[in-house]
């Protein structure tokens, strides 16, 4: 997965999200490990560039790069130096500009997607309930694509009491 990848249906508020350009990928089970190493050298997991073999967890990898890259406009390593190295020592970087404006729950997100050990790196389910996504703004957001699709399939029921009582902050 990388950005490039990622496509909108359209310029609306609620736009479908499309994955594109599936040339090498592959379907693999809940406990299958894959060792071949192909997709673009900054969006690829440590265990794939040390040739370990990869679950799953490596699409989450990206997502965490993916997210990095969506916030700051840059990688989270120094594109001056070997990337490979970085990526498999989790040396990233979160310089001031423009980190310091980015709030803390989006940056534990992205640690936790950046995690080198398999087992540690967030899952689907963990990332999608992260204190950072869990806000009203999203479930709005959320709500309203559902609306726009017509069936409900992002969010729960059980979320619209918590959300009913919340009054919004006016956006400026």
């Amino acid at each position: 997965l990388k950005p490039e990848n990622v496509l909108l249906s359209s310029d609306s508020d609620f736009p479908q999200v499309k994955l594109c350009d599936f040339g090498f990928a592959r379907i693999i089970g809940e406990k299958s490990f894959r060792r071949s190493v192909v997709g673009t050298p900054a969006y690829l997991a440590p265990e794939v560039l040390r040739n370990k073999g990869y679950n799953r967890s490596l699409d989450m990898w990206s997502v965490g790069v993916i997210v990095y890259v969506s916030l700051s406009g840059t990688f989270p390593f120094n594109e001056d130096e070997d990337i490979n190295e970085q990526i498999q020592n989790a040396a990233f970087m979160y310089p001031p500009n423009p980190w310091k404006e980015i709030s803390s729950d989006a940056i534990d997100l992205i640690n936790n997607l950046l995690q080198v050990k398999q087992r540690k790196r967030y899952t689907v389910d963990k990332s999608l309930s992260h204190i950072w996504l869990q806000d009203y703004q999203t479930w709005c957001d959320l709500r309203g694509l559902e609306r726009a699709t017509g069936h409900r399939w992002l969010t729960h029921e059980s979320d619209d009491a918590r959300w009913s009582s919340f009054t919004p902050t006016p956006r400026l």
